[in-house]
């Protein structure tokens, strides 16, 4: 009689622990669940730099006169841009001798809060052909909201030439170069032509350029960040 109260206590204990332990196990997925989902819903409502993109685009100059004369293309990652120039293109002859052409398109770029942005590396691409004796140059400027960004880049081709041309401006990185704290901002990029062909005056020239690639690098040319 003493063994089977002996067996049922120790039954009972044993099955009492096993209760404690189950209830403490669905207390600890309980709680894992609820931290998860906490923090699943705080990955959600963060936004993310991706949240980038171009909500639209103003240009004016003598190089973009009409509504279709400058095309802006964002990448799928969001993490650059292509600005096609449909109308910065000079020729001679017919021309003058001397000839200019620009084109200042300000983007309004939509920021998620929390983040700024600025432009860290900006590619332009174009062709030029380019009798002996004939100059052509490339100028380029950037802002943000009404403040410049670096220096002036211009890059400079002499004939005889017939090809492509690549120029690459590298935008130093200073906290004046950022845009304000979780609002959206004005991108601007004004892009200038110059031909000079008055030293060979029976030459033949076209200067133009097709794209303006920036690009949002996030290790060599770091151009998003949180609000500090």
């Amino acid at each position: 009689m003493e063994k089977w109260m002996m067996g049922f206590a120790l039954s009972a204990f044993a099955f009492s622990l096993g209760g404690c332990v189950a209830a403490d196990e669905t207390a600890a997925e309980e709680s894992i669940i609820e931290d998860v989902g906490s923090e699943a819903e705080a990955l959600v409502s963060q936004p993310l730099p991706s949240d980038v993109f171009i909500q639209s685009i103003q240009a004016s100059g003598s190089g973009c006169r009409t509504s279709d004369s400058v095309l802006p293309i964002l990448s799928d990652d969001q993490q650059s841009f292509i600005i096609i120039f449909n109308d910065m293109q000079l020729v001679y002859p017919p021309g003058t001798q001397l000839q200019s052409k620009s084109c200042v398109a300000v983007l309004d770029m939509h920021v998620p809060q929390g983040f700024q942005i600025s432009l860290g590396t900006v590619i332009t691409r174009g062709f030029a052909s380019l009798d002996p004796g004939h100059r052509a140059r490339h100028t380029s400027r950037y802002f943000l909201a009404g403040n410049p960004l670096g220096a002036t880049f211009t890059s400079v081709l002499r004939g005889p030439m017939e090809d492509v041309y690549q120029s690459t401006d590298r935008i130093l990185l200073g906290s004046e170069t950022w845009s304000p704290c979780g609002s959206n901002v004005l991108l601007g990029i004004n892009t200038s032509l110059f031909l000079d062909a008055s030293s060979n005056r029976r030459g033949a020239s076209l200067f133009n350029t097709d794209t303006t690639d920036g690009v949002f690098q996030k290790v060599l040319h770091v151009s998003w960040r949180r609000c500090s």
